[in-house]
């Protein structure tokens, strides 16, 4: 097996870490160690969280709601402010939405009180707010406006569920999420978006697609703001911020790269190219792990130049490998069941350096440099990460 590490330019060392066979058996969540089991089966059900605390109420099972096929436990990549720390998964990883700086969005300074949601498995999150307030979740983005203290319980779904209700002209433009609440203090919810809406942030007129128990509905929003949409809440169920497609459609994205783990001299990688929405990549992390192959996972940050929907962008890399496909055209897959990805092979390891490049401009927009180090641990060749921005 191979091992692939991480270093920034102006982050520490890193010291690889594998997973044993009882930590992916026995994930235990809590609010430090990051790790969670992906959603089961309805969303519609009730948490199945480790907690003495009281429960939300369950709502009802709606009969309209795409099943989810359950899966298995996995072991959740922890990325620090300072540090990206890799880990050896038998089937990958699932990341957190990855904090970005556009010089094109003008971001506020953090107006809402900052609060850490406890974890549980199966993605879960909880938070038990203690007045009246508007409260930020330092894990996913929501944005809670509540009355009176208050119980709420969420988390991240996919949008592949809900693929045959969200039909042109609506595209996606955030995470989706299941939402329960203890009572009606819960007022508004603001959602994180993707988009990059430079001058025209006014122009703009966001919708919040919500499953229902008779189906889906587009409802209004009634504010949003560079990084968010805000929701008045008529009930809880999934909602997540959509919007009627316009030209030029403008993505905060994030590349996100795998390397296959095996015992051959030769590298393989994965690489995709994706919006930074939590659903989406939620969804490469379990299309990665139920692959037969195992992968490594690295954390880095996201592309500092913006991505075009409908734009064909190529992976090029020095020395040159052999990169299939050729080229992919950019958009917003969140309803596609299976997210397309670059794949780079390499018959000998050596120091390789991968491009993102803008095919109609010719324009750089991602660069990693891989170099492989001479020391080898636990019979893991290891390679260091190198993240250039432009």
């Amino acid at each position: 097996a191979e091992y692939m590490g991480l270093s920034l330019r102006c982050a520490s060392a890193l010291r690889p870490r594998m997973a044993s066979e009882q930590e992916r058996g026995q994930v235990q969540g809590s609010e430090s160690d990051g790790t969670s089991e992906d959603d089961k089966g309805n969303d519609g059900s009730s948490s199945d969280s480790e907690s003495s605390e009281s429960e939300p109420e369950t709502k009802e099972t709606n009969e309209n709601e795409p099943l989810e096929e359950p899966e298995e436990q996995e072991l959740q990549l922890y990325c620090s402010k300072s540090v990206e720390q890799p880990e050896v998964l038998q089937n990958g990883g699932e990341s957190e939405v990855i904090q970005q700086c556009c010089k094109h969005c003008i971001i506020q300074k953090k107006q809402h009180e900052q609060v850490t949601p406890r974890r549980f498995l199966k993605g879960q999150f909880c938070l038990k707010l203690d007045g009246e307030g508007t409260f930020e979740c330092t894990e996913t983005g929501l944005i809670f406006e509540v009355t009176r203290s208050v119980t709420i319980e969420y988390s991240v779904l996919s949008w592949t569920k809900y693929a045959a209700y969200v039909k042109e002209p609506w595209i996606v433009v955030g995470p989706i999420f299941d939402i329960k609440c203890t009572s009606s203090a819960l007022t508004s919810i603001q959602f994180p978006h993707t988009l990059c809406l430079n001058d025209h942030l006014s122009e703009k007129a966001f919708k919040v697609f919500h499953f229902k128990k008779n189906g889906p509905e587009f409802e209004g929003s009634i504010d949003h703001s560079t990084t968010h949409v805000k929701w008045h809440v008529s009930s809880l169920s999934p909602v997540g911020p959509v919007i009627e497609r316009y030209d030029p459609v403008y993505y905060h994205g994030v590349v996100i790269l795998y390397k296959v783990i095996n015992s051959h001299p030769s590298l393989k990688f994965r690489v995709y190219i994706a919006t930074n929405n939590n659903s989406f990549i939620k969804d490469i992390s379990k299309t990665v792990r139920r692959s037969l192959n195992k992968f490594i996972k690295i954390e880095k940050p996201p592309c500092h130049k913006l991505l075009q929907n409908g734009k064909k962008y190529r992976l090029t890399s020095d020395p040159e490998a052999d990169i299939t496909p050729e080229e992919i055209q950019f958009g917003d897959d969140s309803t596609l069941a299976e997210k397309p990805f670059f794949e780079v092979y390499l018959e000998q390891p050596m120091e390789l350096m991968l491009s993102l490049v803008d095919l109609e401009s010719e324009e750089v927009v991602w660069k990693a440099k891989l170099r492989e180090c001479k020391h080898i641990l636990s019979r893991i060749q290891c390679m260091n990460l190198e993240i250039i921005f432009y």
